[in-house]
């Protein structure tokens, strides 16, 4: 039955005309939903290169990830394509508190067959997270000499938009998360500035029945010494 349905040239072309409309509804929200991302990073940028004060610190890191959990059942890909902002304020030498956020961006191609209702479906399937926690931080530094020792981490909210296409059909969710990341990693003082490296575990908590697990490996520069 499903055979014959399918093989009509009329349903095939309306199905065609549909999943057109919707990729290119999901393409438009998705390409205003960077927009206006772009241009709160953009501002943040901005902001880091205003922090004047000795006491302020602002940092801007490239993340690679790699997916961790149930998350790697639907992407297992690492990814290059992440970057964080970030300002601190120090309370005293070793105790900073500030604001941060991050865009990461997950994408993998598989090609293996797909449960559904009485079957399943099988072709190239192009899936793709993007995952932008906006939050606050808190760190504690041990100082030694040109280095700093942290650890600390990051406490706010996630926003997830999770995308799945198979052939010209495909679907996208969005959906907001508790997010925590803790973190360790060292601070290198220079005359030309600060260099930061650390390790973060990343946890965007289950939400609509999706749960993001994943590490981050963050190299980045500070504008400013404490």
């Amino acid at each position: 039955m499903w055979t014959n349905v399918l093989r009509n040239p009329i349903i095939c072309g309306r199905i065609r005309a549909f999943n057109a409309l919707r990729a290119e509804e999901l393409f438009i929200k998705h390409h205003s939903f960077s927009r206006g991302l772009m241009r709160w990073i953009f501002v943040i940028l901005l902001t880091l290169t205003a922090v004047q004060a000795q006491d302020m610190l602002g940092a801007v890191a490239w993340q690679a990830a790699v997916p961790a959990g149930d998350f790697r059942d639907f992407i297992s890909a690492p990814t290059l394509r992440g970057v964080g902002v970030e300002i601190r304020r120090f309370l005293r030498p070793d105790v900073s508190v500030g604001v941060a956020a991050a865009w990461h961006v997950f994408h993998q191609v598989r090609d293996e067959a797909m449960p559904i209702p009485h079957g399943h479906v099988s072709g190239p399937q192009n899936r793709t997270v993007n995952i932008i926690p906006v939050g606050v931080s808190g760190h504690y530094y041990r100082p030694q000499g040109e280095k700093a020792f942290l650890v600390g981490g990051r406490l706010g909210a996630a926003c997830s938009i999770h995308r799945h296409e198979i052939g010209v059909s495909g679907f996208e969710n969005r959906a907001w998360h508790l997010f925590l990341a803790p973190e360790a990693g060292v601070l290198i003082k220079s005359d030309r500035g600060i260099a930061l490296f650390s390790v973060a575990w990343n946890i965007a908590v289950k939400s609509d029945n999706r749960q993001y697990t994943f590490f981050t490996f963050n190299v980045g520069f500070a504008g400013q010494k404490p």
